[in-house]
């Protein structure tokens, strides 16, 4: 199969979004709940920190939701350049750049203490974005069988089971008894960082390894000293 690529720069281009976009959030997470007296980076929920009325919260959503989300985007925009018709892949890619759109619109209907509707939109708009930010593994990796080089599958699903499994559970002890989000969030978004860092790696060698040719990327050509296929 003919496989239909982005130039290299571009490539390059979703490699450091998909850096970028978990690196912000983290740091910006971890210096704004240090400055919070009483705020536990353990159990808090990230958005608590961006509610309205709170100290910081513009900078806060700039750095944690607006940002990372624009940069999710580039991700999810690259990713779908870089596949042919492969309608999984594809889905799995959609999936990103909705998820970055979602995160805007989080940080655009914040916590409200004032107002328990706003504040349920915004429970409502994060739960998407976590559903999306889940799935988008999964999809990916269904519908990677094709790509140069290869993308680590078996990672990729190994990631997103766990990042749906996590998810369900976190919806079902809402349900039955509620808990501190903290203890869902902070795990959830180790995992997603690590699919992040690795999507990154796996661009960074898209834009090293492919060999452009009449508008398609294909695998280095064989050398002598290459074993016979």
């Amino acid at each position: 199969m003919r496989l239909v690529a982005p130039p290299r720069a571009i490539a390059a281009l979703g490699a450091a979004a998909a850096v970028l976009a978990p690196t912000l959030m983290w740091v910006e997470f971890i210096a704004t709940g240090l400055s919070r007296p009483g705020y536990s980076l353990i159990l808090g929920a990230a958005s608590d920190l961006g509610a309205v009325g709170t100290p910081g919260a513009d900078a806060f959503v700039a750095g944690f939701f607006v940002l990372p989300g624009l940069f999710t985007i580039v991700l999810g925009t690259v990713l779908q350049l870089s596949q042919p018709a492969v309608w999984m892949w594809r889905a799995g890619a959609c999936l990103v750049v909705v998820d970055g759109l979602l995160l805007i619109l989080a940080g655009a209907v914040r916590m409200d203490p004032f107002s328990a509707a706003t504040t349920q939109r915004h429970q409502a708009i994060a739960t998407a974005c976590f559903a999306a930010a889940a799935a988008a593994p999964l999809l990916l990796a269904a519908g990677s069988r094709v790509r140069w080089p290869v993308v680590p599958q078996a990672r990729w699903f190994v990631l997103g089971a766990l990042l749906v499994g996590l998810l369900a559970i976190a919806s079902l002890l809402r349900l039955a008894a509620g808990y501190p989000d903290g203890i869902f969030q902070r795990p959830f978004g180790v995992l997603l960082t690590v699919w992040y860092l690795d999507a990154a790696a796996w661009l960074a060698r898209s834009a090293t390894q492919h060999r452009l040719r009449g508008g398609a990327i294909r695998p280095p050509a064989a050398t002598p000293s290459d074993p016979v296929r």
